[in-house]
């Protein structure tokens, strides 16, 4: 199964969603390769620095992590690859416009079986935005995740000490969205 992680526009923690995806997937047992198409290659590097994650050269599941550019080709041809596709944003307004734009890309080029879902990210939930979300999913082209990830301090920790960086409310959101998305 190829799991993308796409958005058109940079800063909305697509690259730590990746990351705490592959860590999660991997600590389950799962069989995780990567394909980091973004320049910066952050998700590769974090996950080499993470004790205990396991690259499989032919995974069950790829992880692929793309640039914020919707438009670039190799962007396009994972989308056509895909088998469910993230796309990560925060409840903000501004977000939510580049969201929609990215959404109907990704919806022209994905294949009818593929299952795509956007995915909150960085949700205070007291909050007007965070109260507001499934309000704000029904104005997005492509559904929104019943899960989410809260803004935690704890998801940036993640990226230096791997899965025992987060507490239990962490986790279970982390696994519940996981789950939800296979």
């Amino acid at each position: 199964m190829n799991l993308l992680f796409i958005q058109g526009k940079g800063g909305v923690g697509k690259s730590t969603m990746a990351f705490l995806f592959a860590v999660a997937l991997d600590r389950v047992g799962k069989k995780i390769s990567i394909l980091d198409l973004d320049p910066q290659e952050s998700l590769s590097a974090w996950l080499k620095d993470t004790e205990g994650f396991t690259f499989a050269k032919n995974g069950e599941i790829t992880i692929i992590d793309t640039p914020p550019r919707i438009d670039d080709p190799a962007v396009l041809n994972a989308i056509a690859q895909a088998d469910r596709i993230i796309i990560p944003t925060t409840p903000s307004p501004a977000e939510l416009a580049t969201t929609r734009h990215s959404a109907s890309v990704i919806a022209q080029h994905m294949r009818p079986e593929t299952k795509a879902l956007v995915v909150f990210n960085r949700v205070k939930k007291i909050s007007t935005y965070g109260r507001n979300l499934e309000a704000m999913a029904k104005n997005l082209p492509i559904p929104a995740a019943r899960n989410f990830l809260s803004d935690r301090e704890v998801y940036k920790h993640a990226l230096l000490d791997g899965w025992t960086a987060l507490d239990a409310a962490a986790k279970d959101e982390v696994t519940s969205l996981a789950l939800e998305i296979q």
